[in-house]
């Protein structure tokens, strides 16, 4: 971990936002290696994974002030439907062109892909930039990207179970609980 955050630092110092690149290019390397630790990595990968994501959806909404609620109106309501309703699906459809899949997975592929840390990272980073820099409308990007996160996670949350058991992608019976990246 240790080596990773030098690396980054380093090469940030060398080139400005190369780190990144050099810490994706380290864990490629680090999960192609036959280490004899590799599964101890794992987990600690995971739990540092879950530790990050959850320090960032505190960090940057922390940037959003009341008076950003104002920036919200009509015209940001329609954009995020337009983001609900055809962008997401459409990108899965684009993406998963060709694959072999059912179009019932598909559909809900397409209706909960993931997202939203990219986007609110990157809101978080470019957001502040380009009001400093002057462009119109720019504050409203940060409070946009959240907006888009709450409602899709509200809505999706609300509708994944009745949309799955629609299409035939629901258990019939409850078969217990399943926790994705835990421990045994």
């Amino acid at each position: 971990m240790v080596l990773v955050l030098a690396a980054y630092w380093v090469s940030n110092r060398v080139q400005h936002e190369a780190g990144l690149l050099t810490v994706t290019v380290m864990g490629l390397v680090i999960g192609n290696m036959k280490l004899v630790e590799r599964e101890p990595l794992r987990h600690f990968k995971e739990n540092l994974t879950v530790l990050l994501l959850a320090v960032l959806f505190i960090v940057i909404p922390s940037q959003l002030e009341l008076s950003h609620l104002a920036l919200l109106n009509r015209r940001v309501a329609i954009f995020v439907l337009a983001v609900l309703l055809l962008v997401r699906p459409l990108a899965i459809a684009l993406a998963t062109l060709g694959a072999p899949m059912r179009w019932q997975d598909k559909v809900l592929l397409g209706w909960i892909a993931p997202r939203g840390i990219v986007a609110a990272a990157t809101a978080g980073i470019f957001g502040p930039a380009l009001v400093a820099a002057g462009y119109q409308d720019a504050e409203a990007l940060l409070p946009l990207v959240f907006l888009i996160i709450i409602v899709t996670v509200l809505v999706h949350g609300l509708t994944l179970g009745p949309l799955a058991r629609k299409m035939g992608l629901a258990a019939e019976e409850e078969n217990g609980l399943l926790i994705v990246g835990a421990s045994p």
